[in-house]
């Protein structure tokens, strides 16, 4: 299945204004949304061996194509095949967070850090530490996130070193990380969340996006 020429097929360009224009016209976009997008994809999905390796190509190509929706269709592909990515490959996962980067690729890439990270604990003293002290805020941000989804596994040593590490900066998109890895937190241990935003001085915006489920419930 080409699917490329099947996202073409389905392009819609008024559509595709209206998606630039919401993320700032950073970004060409075909007009597929996300639900069309999916539907298109679940054949090409369907045909892919199990067993064969991880295409790399295929997801650099994705990465450096113009419209935006083939980064989308390269972190699917990335997520569902994410058993036959090793640790050997995570230098690839750093070069893409570094591609045309914006949010909306960046969070897509974290639960993949993520899973991998768990399958490989070592990864996080070889990239997770060293990101979240470098100076790219997109690295930062993965740094912050990619144990969202780890609940009562979550290693609190480490995401309070990663948080602490960039708290105090201005950026806009690392302060809403740090709020958004708190506040997930919370749902599995809300005391520890309240104790860490009062023992350290956040910025206004990580305190708030912290605190959302605990007032909620409050």
């Amino acid at each position: 299945m080409d699917i490329f020429s099947q996202y073409r097929a389905n392009a819609d360009y008024q559509r595709g204004l209206e998606m630039s224009a919401y993320m700032r016209h950073q970004f060409k976009y075909l007009g597929i949304g996300s639900v069309k997008r999916r539907e298109i994809s679940a054949q090409f999905f369907r045909e892919i061996d199990k067993k064969s390796p991880f295409d790399w190509d295929f997801v650099f190509d994705c990465f450096k194509r113009e419209e935006r929706e083939y980064v989308y269709l390269a972190c699917d592909y990335m997520f569902r095949r994410k058993d036959v990515i090793n640790e050997c490959d995570f230098g690839n996962i750093e070069k893409l967070a570094l591609i045309k980067p914006w949010w909306d690729s960046i969070d897509s890439i974290a639960p993949v850090v993520g899973f991998l990270c768990m399958k490989y604990p070592e990864l996080t003293g070889k990239f997770i530490i060293p990101w979240s002290k470098g100076s790219d805020k997109w690295l930062i941000r993965i740094s912050i996130i990619f144990q969202l989804k780890y609940k009562k596994d979550t290693n609190l040593e480490l995401l309070s070193k990663v948080i602490l590490h960039n708290n105090g900066t201005k950026e806009f998109f690392i302060n809403k990380a740090i709020g958004w890895a708190l506040r997930e937190y919370s749902k599995t241990d809300y005391e520890w969340v309240i104790d860490f935003v009062n023992t350290n001085q956040l910025s206004n915006l990580s305190k708030r996006e912290a605190l959302k489920v605990i007032n909620r419930k409050g």
